[in-house]
Parts: structure tokens; sequence; C-alpha cells
């Protein structure tokens, strides 16, 4: 009963480990890369709405527009993207 009365109150962040399932390393990367990227375009009214400091809002829309797969950009997004949906 505790449980449907949250239900629907907490953004959620889907990653699908599925796509990593490449025949490489790189191709797996990137894979998980675009899943990463795919959240925070769901969550991109985030990075307009006021709610996140300079440097966040910087941080939130490199991931977002990234066209580079690089493992800096993507290591810590995914609770970086946590982070703002808290503050948000």
């Amino acid at each position: 009963m505790k449980l449907q009365c949250t239900e629907n109150t907490h953004p959620v962040i889907s990653l699908s480990l599925k796509s990593a399932k490449q025949g490489d390393y790189v191709s797996a990367i990137n894979s998980l890369c675009n899943e990463i990227q795919r959240q925070f375009i769901k969550y991109d009214f985030i990075a307009d709405s006021g709610k996140l400091n300079e440097r966040d809002n910087k941080s939130f829309k490199e991931v977002l527009n990234s066209d580079k797969r690089d493992e800096m950009i993507f290591k810590e997004a995914v609770q970086l993207l946590s982070s703002y949906l808290k503050q948000y």
C-alpha cells in the first residue's frame, strides 16, 4: 500500500545495459553513452528551469549536446543527472 502512494512521484533514470553488449570495447562505450544521453534528453527541461546553478547547467548541457562519446564527459553523468533531478 505504501508503495502505491509514492508511485509516479519520483523521476526514474532508466538505463539498459543490454546496449553495451557489443563486439568491442569502443562500441560498448558508445552504446552506453547513447543510453545516458537519451536520459538527459528525456529531462532536458531541467536545463531551462533556472533551478541549476551556472556550473551544473553547463555540465548538463555538455552531456545533452555532446557529439563525442568521451568517457570523461559521461563517466559521472548518471550521478550528476540524479543530483539534478533531486534539485529540480
